[in-house]
């Protein structure tokens, strides 16, 4: 009697041969169009331009330069004038018998200084008292690195003001801030003008109590916030650059 001979296994699911057979239609079918197109020459090289640097969809855009990295003997080396310069500041301070009224707190990255308003201005008034502008001219040299930034925040306390110029402490807190940058820009070590920012805050960011006379005569401030970090800053500006159409 004949042996029968047995089928071998499979070697692949009999659904495996269906899907191959279904992958080559779709694959003959997608060549038969790309064949049949007609491919644009600059529409092409624009899509390949997002390969080759270009990081962003926006019209215009270019690829974010590289920062070239300093020297650590050249950090360094600003580091310690940039010292140099906050302590002049904290002598002149002192020299004038401000200590009372000009505060300055140095870190690495930011300088701090703080300016009760008695030094700074006339009640109600925004303009700057002469013994202000000594004050500013020296925190002008202290911000002198051009790749600096320097905010000014005006502060009040919460009695109402209410007049013509300054129909609230909004307003007043304001304008003594914008008064201190437009000096600051008369200065021979001015940033440029872009590095700066005048905001006003009113009543509403306190250090001390508003119900003792002291407590609103510390309210009653300017601050200034002088940004070191130049990575930082640089790095902003290319960004401003990059997204500017």
């Amino acid at each position: 009697m004949a042996k029968i001979e047995e089928e071998p296994a499979p070697s692949a699911p009999f659904w495996l041969v269906t899907y191959g057979d279904m992958v080559t239609l779709l694959l003959t079918f997608f060549v038969m169009i790309v064949a049949m197109s007609e491919i644009k020459k600059d529409k092409m090289m624009e899509a390949m331009s997002y390969f080759n640097g270009r990081n962003s969809v926006f019209n215009n855009a270019q690829p974010v330069p590289v920062i070239p990295q300093k020297d650590p003997k050249e950090i360094e080396e600003e580091k310690r004038e940039q010292a140099d310069r906050v302590e002049a500041l904290i002598d002149f301070i002192e020299t004038e018998g401000l200590q009372g009224s000009v505060q300055v707190n140095y870190e690495e990255s930011t300088v701090h200084i703080v300016i009760t308003d008695s030094v700074m201005f006339s009640s109600g008034s925004s303009q700057l008292l002469g013994t202000a502008q000594r004050v500013l001219a020296k925190v002008a040299g202290v911000a002198a690195d051009t790749s600096n930034t320097l905010t000014v925040i005006g502060h009040t306390d919460n009695i109402p003001i209410r007049t013509s110029a300054f129909p609230s402490n909004w307003e007043l807190s304001a304008s003594r801030a914008a008064s201190v940058v437009r000096f600051l820009l008369t200065q021979s070590s001015a940033l440029p003008a872009d590095h700066y920012q005048a905001i006003g805050r009113g009543e509403f960011q306190p250090v001390a109590t508003n119900r003792t006379p002291d407590g609103r005569s510390r309210n009653r401030r300017i601050e200034l916030l002088i940004s070191l970090n130049q990575w930082q800053n640089q790095t902003q500006q290319k960004e401003r650059e990059v997204l500017t159409p």
